[in-house]
């Protein structure tokens, strides 16, 4: 694996290969716990879970180019996320919005670096 070609680069890439799994863990135990959706939003969730926990699995397990459209669009997701979290716009989760917020953020960054190995494999 060829490093960034910014400080830390290498370390960056190794953080994103130990949090693969725990990603691909997260996202398909709310793929099982999500409610099965009476609504719009909680149908809406559990496919994005899907997607997510699927897109994890491929980063572990298939060949990485075609994987990088897919990584920009997790990474459009999560920007969404984060934006509709900090505004308050997802009701169900108003109370914990700022800590909504501050994950979805985290993993925005976190697909960032991914989609910049990905283009670079």
């Amino acid at each position: 694996m060829s490093s960034l070609n910014i400080p830390y680069g290498k370390m960056f890439m190794e953080a994103v290969l130990v949090l693969l799994p725990v990603m691909f863990l997260k996202h398909f135990w709310t793929t099982i716990y999500t409610p099965r959706g009476r609504f719009l939003g909680g149908v809406a969730a559990k496919v994005i879970a899907v997607y997510e926990a699927a897109f994890y699995a491929a980063l572990l397990t298939v060949p990485l180019g075609p994987l990088l459209a897919p990584a920009v669009v997790m990474a459009l997701i999560h920007w969404a996320g984060a934006v509709l979290y900090l505004r308050g716009a997802l009701a169900r989760y108003k109370n914990l919005a700022p800590a909504y917020a501050v994950f979805e953020a985290v993993e925005l960054l976190f697909l960032v670096f991914a989609a910049i190995w990905l283009a670079r494999v």
